[in-house]
């Protein structure tokens, strides 16, 4: 089963992405927001590929227990290169930094070390637009960037629901925790 690691913002922040993703769907530009049930604005921390989820869990509720809320903001809308798809890249701040390497070595032994989200190859963002394909440079032209400020104040571990053309046909929450 794949699963991963995702810091949820508070009201506010979570409701900014929402809002880019209604305009972008409006626009006839891109539907990533709402392609695959139960999705909602975060940065990934994290993925996993295991058979069973239960040890993973009583690890999470361990290394997030002393986690407070972290302060999050986002400045640019980027592309990644040779893909078609945007993302807010957010700030790297201590705190964030801070937080997600302590959670990564005590993650280890379950993480590939090919994965995108552990430490050195990870660029901390929430992804606004994807397979844009001959749309992508009007998508860019639509988005005016703008400050983006809020909180990470919950983790959720999800499990991907099966793959369709390498797009999860849903999200399933299997453990949170509220910072």
């Amino acid at each position: 089963m794949e699963y991963a690691l995702i810091g949820c913002f508070n009201e506010f922040l979570e409701q900014e992405f929402l809002n880019i993703w209604k305009f972008l769907k409006k626009n006839n530009l891109s539907d990533y927001g709402f392609e695959v049930e139960g999705k909602t604005p975060h940065i990934s921390f994290a993925d996993f590929v295991l058979e069973d989820s239960k040890k993973l869990i009583e690890l999470l509720n361990r290394i997030t227990k002393e986690i407070k809320q972290i302060p999050v903001e986002f400045h640019q809308v980027n592309q990644f290169p040779g893909t078609t798809t945007l993302y807010y890249e957010c700030e790297k701040t201590s705190t964030l930094l801070d937080a997600h390497t302590a959670m990564h070595l005590k993650l280890e032994s379950f993480t590939n070390e090919k994965s995108y989200y552990i430490p050195k190859n990870w660029i901390p963002h929430a992804t606004i637009a994807s397979r844009l394909e001959d749309k992508i440079d009007l998508t860019k032209e639509k988005i005016k960037p703008k400050v983006l400020k809020g909180h990470i104040n919950r983790f959720v571990l999800i499990e991907m629901v099966e793959r369709v053309e390498g797009v999860p046909q849903g999200f399933k929450e299997i453990w949170s925790r509220t910072l």
